[in-house]
């Protein structure tokens, strides 16, 4: 079931995907579990558990610690997926 729904995320217009994560995540102050970023991550941008748990190691993160929704996008949006997530921020303003 996990994979079928990974698989229709996957195929959102991009547009739907930052609904949905601005839908959960309402401000750029929220509050996060890394570990729900961390899935959010591939959510938005595709990206593979590997790139992003080695995006993790090499940045000290914690899936276990928490982050604003401001410092994910400004963490990530250099990074795999980036012209997502600089989208997601002008969606945000």
């Amino acid at each position: 079931m996990r994979d079928a729904r990974e698989k229709y995320e996957a195929n959102l217009p991009v547009s739907e995907r930052i609904s949905r994560f601005i839908d959960a995540y309402p401000t750029l102050n929220t509050v996060c579990c890394n570990s729900d970023l961390f899935v959010e991550h591939n959510r938005l941008t595709g990206s593979c558990e590997m790139g992003r748990r080695e995006f993790c190691k090499s940045h000290g993160l914690s899936l276990n610690g928490e982050m604003t929704v401001a410092d994910f996008i400004d963490l990530t949006a250099g990074e795999y997926g980036g012209e997502i997530i600089r989208k997601l921020r002008e969606a945000y303003r």
